[in-house]
């Protein structure tokens, strides 16, 4: 009698048990085949009822339950690799943090008129994206959230937007064109490092600020105008942009970080900023084409590394206050001939000269 009562209330409880899966994770609900939570009277859609999604297109309804769908969770559709296609609801306003990160074989989505939020990585990793419209109701979009969609050739952020975050396009290897929101007033750290294939990007006109890798190993980006109130360029910003030829940072910039140019391969001029004083370390390490540069009078320190490399460069003056110069500062620059070094200077670190093959007199 024991043992058939025992067996009657594991079976009640694997039936609860089955129930519970059925409906989906605590505290959600489901209907029309997801699975969603209500708070507020509006409803957050936090995934598929089944595990995985089922193949091709998702259509994500304006209701659920009777209750407006306004938010689609943190992770919800991440990795869902049947998925093809995203129909989001007129009514959702956030995507969440890495939504739909990772879903390779995503190829297009539309996104709703009213939204207002792309989260962080919302569309990381959807390499098989090919398109997508950024409504103008959208104000925000978070950091890498459309990084390594490297189906991705064309985009416009709209104006609408005035929060753009780092890496935001980072790894977009197909992209060739972008489109940026005129009322930016910063570039975000590494917002296109890696965009191996963008080849022309208008900077708006009030950015001041261009942040650490940028433009990193943008290896097509053969020319790019700096707005004249661009007053901080960070470390790496143009690393590795190796089709630039030519470029003038206007007088407004008076911070520039280690590397900001270096690797620039092809880079034959450039003008500095006129109230420069430090030459910031590898500034134009391995810029091989570089033939002459002039430094601002008022420079009086040149980092590390700054010129190492520098293989065509054949003259430089250096300014009459420079006090330092960095250790490799003009390491292989083996076209160089002859160098007067100021008076003013009293340190010259290790291998300063290292390599300069062709210099006669200094």
């Amino acid at each position: 009698m024991l043992q058939q009562r025992t067996r009657a209330v594991l079976a009640l409880i694997g039936a609860a048990a089955c129930l519970a899966l059925a409906a989906g994770p605590a505290g959600a609900s489901s209907a029309g085949g997801f699975n969603y939570t209500v708070a507020g009277g509006a409803a957050t859609v936090i995934g598929c009822t089944a595990n995985p999604c089922p193949a091709g297109v998702l259509t994500i309804p304006a209701t659920l339950g009777g209750d407006p769908v306004t938010e689609i969770a943190a992770g919800a559709f991440a990795s869902e690799s049947a998925i093809t296609g995203v129909v989001i609801g007129d009514n959702v306003t956030t995507i969440g943090e890495s939504a739909f990160e990772e879903a390779s074989e995503l190829t297009t989505i539309a996104l709703p008129s009213g939204l207002l939020t792309i989260g962080s990585s919302a569309f990381g990793g959807t390499s098989s994206l090919t398109a997508i419209t950024i409504p103008s109701s959208v104000t925000t979009i978070d950091d890498y959230a459309f990084y390594d969609a490297s189906g991705l050739t064309t985009i416009i952020v709209p104006d609408s937007v005035t929060s753009l975050g780092s890496g935001v396009f980072s790894g977009a290897s197909g992209l060739t064109s972008a489109t940026l929101p005129s009322g930016l007033s910063a570039i975000g750290a590494s917002l296109f490092y890696g965009a191996t294939s963008l080849t022309a990007v208008t900077i708006p006109s009030g950015v001041t600020t261009i942040g650490a890798n940028a433009f990193r190993n943008t290896t097509n980006l053969a020319t790019i105008t700096l707005p004249s109130g661009v007053t901080s360029i960070g470390a790496s910003a143009f690393g590795g942009s190796a089709a630039l030829t030519t470029l003038a940072i206007p007088n407004s910039v008076t911070s520039i970080g280690a590397n900001a140019f270096s690797g620039t391969t092809n880079l034959v001029s450039i003008t500095l900023p006129s109230g420069l004083t430090a030459i910031p370390n590898g500034l134009l390490s391995g810029a091989a084409s570089l033939t002459g540069i002039t430094l601002p009078s008022g420079v009086t320190t040149i980092g590390s590394g700054a010129f190492s490399g520098t293989a065509s460069l054949s003259a430089i003056t250096l300014p009459s206050g420079v006090t330092t110069i960095g250790g490799g500062a003009f390491a292989d620059a083996n076209s160089l001939t002859t160098l007067v070094i100021p008076d003013s200077v009293t340190s010259i670190g290790p291998n300063a000269f290292s390599g300069t093959t062709s210099l006669v007199s200094i």
